[in-house]
Formats: structure tokens, sequence, C-alpha cells
């Protein structure tokens, strides 16, 4: 995962370039109400299910175990209300909608 990229997104958006190329543009849960804040670690783990990648994927990314990993998912899952990475995904990706 590549930092945030410079392009000028609305304020209640960050942009990452992921692996692929490809500009994702989600929501900063710091900024959008009603939805808990996630730590900084949580929102790297975030961005990284977003981008399609599966526990292993993300622990080596990140350079922590899968144990840890799994256990960042597990509270981003709850935190957010959230059963499933696809519920995750729409959930994050359409926030912006009241």
């Amino acid at each position: 995962m590549k930092p945030p990229v410079s392009a000028s997104p609305p304020p209640s958006l960050v942009a990452y370039e992921l692996e692929s190329g490809t500009v994702l543009f989600i929501h900063d849960l710091q900024r959008v109400s009603r939805l808990p804040v996630l730590s900084a670690a949580e929102h790297d783990v975030l961005v990284l299910l977003l981008d399609g990648h599966d526990t292993r994927g993300i622990s080596d990314a990140r350079g922590t175990s899968p144990r840890t990993t799994a256990n960042q998912v597990a509270s981003i899952f709850k935190k957010l209300g959230v059963g499933s990475r696809a519920e995750l995904a729409a959930k994050v990706l359409t926030t912006h909608r009241r």
C-alpha cells in the first residue's frame, strides 16, 4: 500500500493508490459522523482489506502476525457493525449517503 496520493479529493475522502495502480477514494472515518474512529493501524488494515488482501497478505504487508491482523479485522468489523468483508466495503464506500 502506498501512502495517500496527492490528488485533491473532497475533504471527507482520502485517496490511496493501490498496488494495482488504481486510486481508491475512501471516507476518512474520523471525519464522517456517526461512525466510530478507527486506530491508525485499523485504518491501514481497512485500506488493505478494500484492496482485496487476505489476512496473510495484510500481515505480510504490515509486518505483523496473522493473529494481530485477524484481531484488527475483528475490531474493525465490530466498530463498524459488519459481519463480512463485502459488507464492510459496502458500508465504507457508501457512508457519505445519509
